[in-house]
């Protein structure tokens, strides 16, 4: 019986490993079947400050500027499913610290910038030159929040036109061509089937275009400690409008000078009608799609955690920017 200890202490631990790889694999398989089942909501992972609109992991990132070369980076088409809520804080992203800024009056630009030099240049769009105007999305399916107190990852994105981003570029459209410009509203998804090429999609479409000035527009998302969405909003008569960034990217030289130009004193228009209705421009490295020579920006309204009547109200605030930057009157 006293050599027979060994052999059955063997075969003990044997078992017990195999026990454990069975378990292992267990969880391997039904933890994921789990999570499919029930479309559990990964919470986002990414944190994004005042300068930096990055998504969750439960969705994709932010296109990265498209050239050639390089080629931009693969992404995945964004989840359309229902998702769980996170909290909502509101928040003013117009800086109190001007650290890293360029500014000139309440015109900030986020890097080294001649501000003021930008306000006294002319763009080339100025007294009524620039009529002609085309708005698309290249991101069309970002969407806003249902609530003010809660946002939902997997809802950050919509096909649905009245619910997206969109809509506020619709408005803006309807807004400019009752003050008698020439609008081309493009509602092309350009981020359908995916948001890979999007960029350089609707880059190619604008190309086709004679307008003066292009506007390309966004909703950004915006995060505080992996899981609170940032509501970015200023007030407006009393109602909450939602905060805009400029971003100045693509083209020609010609183009950049122009836009730059443009961005400066579109930003001065904004502050002059709302007050910290802006963030800072950004001037983000890449074309990001487009090569032409025609002005352009990118304009980010709100974040996933504002409403779609805050974007509307910032629309509306648009158009009348817009509209004094090209008469002269910004």
């Amino acid at each position: 019986m006293a050599v027979a200890a060994p052999f059955y202490k063997k075969k003990l631990k044997k078992a017990v490993l195999r026990l454990l790889s069975l378990a292992v694999a267990f969880a391997a398989l039904f933890g994921s079947a789990f999570l499919t089942l029930f479309n559990f909501p990964v919470p986002p992972s990414l944190i994004s400050s005042a300068k930096s609109d990055e998504t969750p992991s439960s969705t994709p990132p932010e296109e990265s500027p498209e050239s050639e070369p390089p080629a931009a980076p693969e992404t995945l088409t964004p989840s359309y499913g229902n998702g769980g809520l996170f909290k909502s804080k509101t928040v003013n992203l117009y800086p109190t610290d001007l650290a890293g800024y360029s500014s000139h009056g309440r015109v900030i630009f986020d890097g080294k910038k001649d501000v003021a030099a930008l306000l006294s240049s002319a763009s080339g769009l100025e007294n009524g030159k620039g009529r002609r105007i085309l708005i698309y999305c290249s991101h069309s399916t970002e969407s806003y929040a249902e609530s003010e107190e809660n946002y939902s990852p997997s809802s950050a994105y919509s096909k649905d036109p009245e619910k997206s981003v969109l809509a506020v570029a619709k408005a803006l459209s309807d807004s400019l061509s009752s003050l008698g410009f020439e609008v081309i509203f493009d509602k092309t998804a350009y981020d359908l089937p995916n948001r890979n090429g999007a960029f350089s999609r609707s880059g190619a479409a604008a190309l086709k275009t004679d307008a003066d000035l292009i506007i390309d527009l966004h909703r950004s998302y915006l995060t505080e400690d992996n899981l609170t969405g940032l509501r970015a909003v200023a007030s407006f008569g009393g109602r909450p409008a939602a905060q805009v960034e400029l971003s100045v990217a693509g083209g020609s030289e010609k183009s950049l000078s122009a836009s730059s130009v443009f961005a400066a004193k579109l930003q001065r228009a904004l502050e002059n009608d709302c007050p910290t209705l802006t963030r800072p421009t950004v001037s983000p490295s890449g074309n990001y799609g487009y090569t032409g020579d025609a002005a352009r920006l990118m304009i980010s309204v709100g974040a996933q955690s504002n409403t779609l009547s805050e974007a509307l109200l910032t629309a509306s605030l648009l158009s009348r920017a817009v509209a004094a930057v090209i008469n002269g009157q910004g």
